[in-house]
C-alpha cells in the first residue's frame, strides 16, 4: 500500500541534503585521487593502502548514487525536475528558465551518471564490466565538480523557493580527513617515501 505523497517542501529538503551528500562525497573522494592530494599526503597513506583504497571507492560510489538520484526524471521519486514546476509557482523569485537551462547544459554528463549508477552502482548489469562501464562513461573529475556544484545550486534555488534556508552536510569532512593525515599520522606531508606498495594495490575501476 502505497503510502501518503510527501509534500513539495519536504522533497526539496530532501533534494537538498541529497545534493550536499553527493558534493561531501565528491570532495573527499578527490583528497584520494587528485595529484596534488596525493604528492603532499601520500607518506601517511601508504601505510594504510587497503583502508585507502575501500574508502575511495565507498565514496565514489555514494557520490555517483546520490547524483542519479537527484537527476532522475521518474515522477514516483524525489528528484531536482520533479520540482522545478512546484518551486516557479511557490515562489516568483525562482528563476525557472535558469534552472532548466543549468540541467538542460548538463544533459550529457547527467546521461553518463544514469547509465554509470544503473548499471554499476544501484544495479549490477550482465552486458559489460564494470570496468569498461566507467571507460564508456568517461567521467572526468572536472566535469564531475561541476555537476555536483551545479546539483547543490540548483537544489538551494528550488529550497528557497519554498522557504527552506541552505544547510549544508557534513562540511568538515575533507578538512578532518586532511587533518588525520598531515597531523595525526606518522611521517604525514614528508617528501619522498616507498610508494611502490601503494601504487602496486590502488587498481581502481
Amino acid at each position: 500500500m502505497m503510502g501518503k505523497r510527501l509534500d513539495n517542501k519536504e522533497q526539496a529538503t530532501e533534494v537538498i541534503r541529497l545534493a550536499g551528500l553527493a558534493l561531501r562525497h565528491f570532495e573527499v573522494w578527490r583528497v584520494y585521487t587528485d595529484q596534488t592530494s596525493l604528492d603532499r599526503l601520500f607518506p601517511a597513506m601508504r601505510h594504510f593502502p587497503d583502508f585507502v583504497r575501500l574508502d575511495e571507492h565507498a565514496h565514489r560510489e555514494l557520490f555517483l548514487l546520490y547524483l542519479g538520484c537527484l537527476f532522475e526524471t521518474n515522477g514516483n521519486t524525489i528528484n531536482l525536475a520533479g520540482l522545478i514546476e512546484a518551486a516557479a509557482k511557490a515562489s516568483d523569485r525562482f528563476d525557472k528558465e535558469r534552472v532548466s537551462g543549468s540541467l538542460k547544459e548538463a544533459d550529457e554528463m547527467i546521461r553518463k551518471i544514469a547509465m554509470v549508477r544503473g548499471g554499476a552502482v544501484a544495479h549490477r548489469g550482465i552486458s559489460i564490466s564494470r570496468k569498461d562501464l566507467f571507460e564508456k562513461a568517461g567521467l572526468k573529475p572536472d566535469d564531475l565538480r561541476v555537476l555536483v556544484d551545479d546539483a547543490e545550486q540548483i537544489a538551494y534555488a528550488i529550497g528557497r523557493a519554498f522557504g527552506i534556508a541552505p544547510f549544508t552536510v557534513s562540511v568538515l569532512a575533507t578538512v578532518e580527513l586532511d587533518a588525520i593525515y598531515t597531523r595525526l599520522l606518522p611521517d604525514a606531508g614528508a617528501e619522498g617515501g616507498t610508494t611502490g606498495s601503494y601504487e602496486a594495490k590502488n587498481t581502481r575501476g
